[in-house]
């Protein structure tokens, strides 16, 4: 089973924390080009890179933990569509 290739159940959280760390930083980017003192703080970069590595991580996770079993129902499925029978064909 290829990483990316039909697998939407691991593309949709990553793309999902993509988007969200790329709309936080616009938004801390913004307050600390502003030099506003209490939201452009080192401390909220800091808050956001390490909510990316526990997001990172959870994803990995139960990626690790869903794969084996989805390539085990693959398998039986193919395993058991090969005795069953075919579809008649229209004439």
């Amino acid at each position: 089973m290829a990483l990316w290739k039909e697998d939407y159940s691991f593309k949709q959280p990553l793309y999902q924390l993509l988007w969200t760390n790329f709309w936080i930083g616009i938004f801390l980017f913004f307050f600390r080009y502003q030099a506003l003192p209490i939201l452009g703080m080192d401390i909220w970069r800091f808050i956001q890179e390490v909510a990316i590595v526990v997001w990172l991580v959870s994803i990995v996770r139960t990626y690790r933990r869903k794969l084996p079993h989805e390539q085990l129902t693959a398998k039986v499925t193919a395993y058991k569509e090969k005795y069953l029978p075919k579809a008649k064909k229209k004439a």
